[in-house]
């Protein structure tokens, strides 16, 4: 069970564990100004998380424990302390950084920044096989990259927009590429939003 060793003349916690005696008898031989203790964890007091804080409280007494009176308790236990309204404010952003929206959008800026650098491998990809010339590789990198580069952010919605506002390609292998990214964000659009 865990205990704490205390010096009694200065309420000093010497050492933290567990208690020394497997049987719960009280430790002989200890000096007249030390006792062990056992720790009584009490209950939290209810208390909204967005204004208060718990801080936690250690109080040595002299109540015996439930199931060795023999031992006396150290109690651990907690109060609600109002928060400054600066830790409030931490409080309140804390918990929106770590709610599902937050989640949500880390995931749909992992996919996105997954498409985006998938989409610019494969230009580089058909320019080194020789399928585009250099000065295609060129052209159409520019041609969509401020209409992918809010997948990086993961706004794969504006990026939908934007590449539906374009006119594409004539040229029928430009056309591939881009059909190729386009699909591939309409279908996540649909499939997430």
């Amino acid at each position: 069970m865990k205990a704490v060793l205390i010096r009694k003349s200065t309420q000093e916690v010497i050492k933290r564990g567990h208690y020394p005696n497997r049987k719960m008898n009280p430790i002989e031989g200890l000096a007249a100004d030390l006792e062990w203790l056992l720790i009584v964890n009490l209950p939290n007091p209810i208390f909204d998380p967005t204004t208060h804080k718990l801080v936690q409280l250690y109080t040595i007494t002299d109540t015996p424990h439930t199931e060795y009176p023999d031992i006396t308790t150290y109690e651990v236990g907690t109060v609600a302390v109002l928060m400054s309204p600066q830790e409030q404010q931490d409080y309140i952003q804390k918990t929106e950084d770590e709610d599902e929206a937050s989640f949500l959008l880390a995931k749909y800026k992992e996919d996105g920044v997954l498409l985006f650098d998938r989409f610019f491998a494969k230009v580089i990809r058909l320019r080194s096989n020789g399928t585009i010339t250099n000065a295609q590789a060129k052209l159409v990198s520019e041609f969509m990259y401020d209409n992918l580069e809010p997948l990086y952010k993961g706004l794969w919605q504006i990026s939908k927009v934007k590449l539906g506002q374009l006119t594409p390609p004539t040229n029928a292998k430009l056309l591939t590429i881009f059909n190729w990214a386009n699909d591939k964000v309409i279908d996540y659009v649909n499939e997430n939003y």
